[in-house]
C-alpha cells in the first residue's frame, strides 16, 4: 500500500505553470495549469500536452462523448474549452464570469461564478454546454457568500452538481436545466471546505471536509449525516485540506485526502464505512501533494497526485 508503482512524469514548468487542477476517468489522468496549460497522462509514461489557451485552469474532467475520449477545461477568464484525448480542440467558447467546475456528464458542462466579495452577499452561478457555449437555464442567486466547494454526482437517474455555500447549505442543481432538485444543511458547526461524490453501500453520498477538521458523509438522497470523524485527536487545531476524492476499493468505499495543518501535507485514505484510515500516501522527498484523483492502472484503482515540484505520480493502494 501508498508504493508509487510508475516512475513520475515531469511536467514541463516556468512558462506552463505549476499543477492546478487533476482529474481522471478510468486510466486517463488529466492536468492543468496556471498558465493555462492542459496535459494527458497515461500513468506509464510522460505527460502529453493536449492544449493550453487562456488564463490559469481550475478545473478539468474526462470522460466519453459520443463514444469518443474527451477532456474539458475551465479556466480563470471564463474559457471553457473541450478536446478529444489527441489534443484535437472540439469547442472553444467563453463564458461572462470564471469557470468553477467542469464535468462530462451525458455532455460536458461548466459552471461558472461571479461574486465580489466586498459588494455581493450572494453570487451569480451559471451552468453552460461547453460544446456549443449557450447558457443552461436561468442564472442562479442564491448562494450566500458564494460557492465555497462543489462536485459533480448522480441522482435517481440525474446528473447533478452539488454546491455548498457560505450558510452551511448543501444544494443539488439539475445539469440538464439548472434547476434545484434538492437542499440539506450540515449544521452550524465547522463550515464546508471541499467536497465529492462518492458511493456507501450501494447508495449515493456526499463526502466533505470541513473547517472544523472533520471528514464526513451524508446520504444525497436524504441529507441525513452518516459519519463523522475528525482528522487527528487534536482536530479542530489541524483544519486545513487541500484536495478530496472518492471511490472504491474493492468493495470498500474511500475518501482520499491531502491535509495540511501548518503546510505540511499528509495524503491520507480513509474508508468511509468506519471512518478509520487504511494508510498514508506521500513521497521519499517529502515534496507535497496539492491535488488527487482515483484513477485505474491494469483494472485495478491507484491515486494519482501531483506534487509540488510539478511531477505526476501514481500510488498502490494494495489489495481490496
Amino acid at each position: 500500500f501508498g508504493t508509487e508503482i510508475a516512475e513520475p512524469a515531469a511536467l514541463p514548468r516556468g512558462k506552463d505553470g505549476d499543477p492546478t487542477a487533476l482529474a481522471a476517468a478510468g486510466g486517463t489522468v488529466v492536468c492543468g495549469t496556471g498558465k493555462g496549460v492542459l496535459f494527458g497522462w497515461d500513468m506509464n509514461g510522460a505527460a502529453t500536452r493536449l492544449g493550453d489557451g487562456g488564463e490559469g485552469v481550475t478545473s478539468v474532467a474526462a470522460g466519453t462523448l459520443d463514444g469518443r475520449a474527451v477532456v474539458v477545461s475551465g479556466h480563470e477568464d471564463g474559457r471553457m474549452r473541450l478536446w478529444d484525448a489527441s489534443g484535437a480542440k472540439l469547442a472553444d467558447h467563453r463564458a461572462k464570469d470564471r469557470i468553477r467546475g467542469v464535468t462530462v456528464a451525458g455532455r460536458a458542462v461548466a459552471m461558472s461564478e461571479r461574486h465580489d466579495l466586498v459588494q455581493d452577499q450572494y453570487s451569480l452561478v451559471r451552468l453552460w454546454d461547453v460544446a456549443t457555449g449557450e447558457q443552461i437555464g436561468p442564472g442562479i442567486t442564491d448562494h450566500f457568500g458564494g460557492v465555497k466547494c462543489l462536485t459533480f454526482g448522480r441522482l435517481d437517474g440525474e446528473d447533478l452538481l452539488v454546491t455548498g455555500d457560505g450558510a452551511n447549505r448543501v444544494r443539488l442543481w439539475r445539469l440538464s436545466s439548472g434547476t434545484l432538485l434538492r437542499s440539506f444543511t450540515t449544521g452550524e458547526e465547522g463550515g464546508i471546505e471541499l467536497m465529492a461524490y462518492g458511493r456507501v453501500k450501494g447508495a449515493p453520498v456526499l463526502v466533505s471536509t470541513h473547517f472544523d477538521a472533520t471528514l464526513r458523509v451524508y446520504d444525497l438522497t436524504t441529507g441525513e449525516r452518516i459519519g463523522k470523524w475528525p482528522f487527528s485527536s487534536w482536530s479542530p487545531d489541524d483544519r486545513g485540506v487541500t484536495a478530496l476524492a472518492a471511490g472504491l476499493l474493492g468493495d470498500t468505499p474511500i475518501a482520499v485526502a491531502a491535509h495540511a495543518p501548518g503546510g505540511k501535507v499528509t495524503v491520507r485514505v480513509w474508508s468511509l464505512d468506519d471512518g478509520e484510515v487504511i494508510g498514508h500516501l506521500g513521497l521519499r522527498d517529502e515534496s507535497a501533494v496539492y491535488h488527487v484523483a482515483i484513477a485505474e492502472l491494469d483494472g485495478r484503482p491507484v491515486v494519482a497526485g501531483a506534487d509540488e515540484r510539478g511531477r505526476l505520480h501514481v500510488w498502490s493502494l494494495g489489495s481490496p
